[in-house]
């Protein structure tokens, strides 16, 4: 594995440790369905 995956590995580790993800959930686009990957929620 290179660094950069290592590192979010580590992080992941770090702040999920013993807990369980239940559910994830994807923004689409209406127009044309790509997946949105930066979203602001005020």
């Amino acid at each position: 594995m290179n660094n950069y995956i290592l590192s979010i590995t580590k992080k992941f580790d770090y702040f999920f440790e013993n807990k369980e993800i239940s559910n994830i959930i994807y923004l689409h686009d209406e127009e044309d369905n790509e997946r949105l990957d930066h979203c602001y929620f005020p």
